[in-house]
C-alpha cells in the first residue's frame, strides 16, 4: 500500500517535519525509512511511503494514525486515522 501524507505549513513554518506510523498490526511495516524516519524536509510539503504486510498476515481491516512532529517545539499533530486492508493473496 502506497500512502502520501500532505501536511499543512502555518505561520510560516519552514522546517523539518518527521512523521510517524503508529498502530500498525503486527506483521505490517513502513518500507525504507532512512536514517531519520519518514521525513518531510524543509522544501516539501508531502511524503509517500509504502506498507508491507508480511505473507503470512492474515486478512484484516485496521485502523493507524501518522503522526507529524514539529521540530523545535516538539509538538505532534496527529492526522484523520486510515483503515489498512490486508486481503487475501
Amino acid at each position: 500500500m502506497r500512502l502520501t501524507v500532505k501536511v499543512e505549513r502555518r505561520n510560516g513554518f519552514t522546517g523539518r517535519i518527521p512523521l510517524e506510523v503508529r498502530g500498525l498490526p503486527h506483521g505490517v511495516r513502513v518500507l525504507d525509512v532512512g536514517l531519520n524516519g519518514i521525513l518531510v524536509t524543509e522544501k516539501e510539503s508531502e511524503r509517500t511511503f509504502v506498507l508491507y504486510a508480511e505473507p503470512w498476515v492474515q486478512p484484516t481491516n485496521h485502523p493507524f494514525v501518522v503522526f507529524a512532529r514539529r521540530e523545535g517545539k516538539n509538538t505532534e499533530h496527529a492526522a484523520k486515522s486510515v483503515l489498512l486492508r490486508v486481503a487475501d493473496k
